[in-house]
């Protein structure tokens, strides 16, 4: 009985999270810079891609991810990217100079912080790392949360 319970919470949990769509446009939100500060969906330049990526430093895909991300970084210098994450600040900076040290300081790229919890309610993502890139007019191109399909985002690059 025990193990018939655990089956069908198991495929209830994966229904749920298959049927769960990602945000068509970008959705209002406050997340905070690394010195705290808000930033909002204001703050986004509006002329630009926007490519968001919420992670979590501790999951192996993330961190296959980002050093994915970090190799191919001269395909976003027509986009924004946002990294966002709930980790804390020291987590970030040494998951940032393990698989992302030349996203560090670059001018495209800002380090947030979901401290509100908002970034699962509001982009509705299925798994870590969920990568969302939108149009410059705030319109999903493209929802990936699988670090190996990443080159279908760099071709909407």
């Amino acid at each position: 009985m025990k193990n018939c319970f655990l089956s069908c919470l198991l495929l209830f949990s994966s229904y749920v999270a298959t049927a769960q769509k990602p945000v068509q446009q970008v959705p209002q939100f406050v997340f905070y810079r690394l010195d705290k500060r808000p930033f909002t969906k204001q703050d986004m330049l509006p002329q630009k891609k926007a490519f968001f990526v919420f992670f979590d430093s501790d999951c192996e895909h993330c961190q296959h991810a980002m050093h994915e991300i970090n190799s191919q970084y001269k395909k976003f210098d027509k986009a924004e990217i946002y990294l966002i994450t709930l980790d804390d600040p020291a987590k970030i900076a040494r998951f940032m100079s393990t698989y992302g040290p030349g996203l560090i300081g670059k001018r495209n790229v800002t380090m947030l912080r979901d401290l509100r919890n908002e970034f699962i309610a509001d982009f509705n993502p299925r798994q870590y790392p969920s990568m969302l890139l939108f149009s410059s007019n705030g319109k999903l191109l493209m929802y990936q949360d699988d670090p190996n399909a990443l080159s279908q985002i760099f071709k909407l690059l």
